[in-house]
């Protein structure tokens, strides 16, 4: 047990896995007193408004799927398969049993069309010819505008966050419609 003496620090992360159909999240808190009561994880899924709540597991990792997101499971959630959750802006927020301990973080899930730009990277595979160069730059620049994406983000600047992630999302639409881009 660790010592309960202390300020308490509520701390998480959201880890990427470059997994479309999960959203990872682990504890990093230092719980002191509030170690033994129980505490909460709300999540606002891209696009609304309606925060979800979920038991959080303390010193652990906490996974969600489309099932828990509500983003697949309208019903019954039995034999309901799983579908790739959306990209967007996810807030995050862990609640402890105090109200003065709260911790919210925002992350830009960006898997799903990172596993796209990574089909492009494939596609283009060994067969790389000299007039493949201004593809492989743009697939580049869609890389940069991806980073860029998680940088405003990690800043706060969630506006910017979504223009970079729409601006990479047209530069690869356009190169998927080119039929003689590569």
């Amino acid at each position: 047990m660790s010592n309960v003496v202390g300020q308490v620090k509520i701390d998480f992360e959201v880890i990427p896995t470059y997994e479309i159909y999960t959203l990872w999240v682990g504890d990093s808190s230092d719980w002191k007193y509030l170690e033994d009561k129980e505490s909460t994880i709300g999540i606002k899924v891209p696009n609304s408004t309606k925060e979800l709540l979920f038991p959080f597991k303390k010193k652990s990792l906490n996974i969600f799927n489309s099932n828990d997101l509500g983003v697949s499971c309208f019903k019954s959630c039995a034999e309901q398969e799983y579908i790739p959750i959306p990209d967007g802006l996810y807030t995050i927020k862990v609640y402890s049993s105090s109200q003065y301990q709260n911790k919210e973080r925002w992350f830009f899930k960006t898997d799903n069309l990172q596993l796209e730009v990574d089909k492009a990277f494939i596609k283009l595979g060994f067969e790389y010819k000299k007039e493949d160069e201004d593809y492989i730059k743009n697939l580049s620049l869609i890389d940069f505008f991806l980073k860029a994406v998680h940088s405003a983000t990690r800043l706060g600047d969630q506006i910017k966050a979504q223009s970079y992630y729409e601006q990479a999302k047209e530069l690869l639409k356009q190169y998927q419609n080119c039929k003689n881009c590569y």
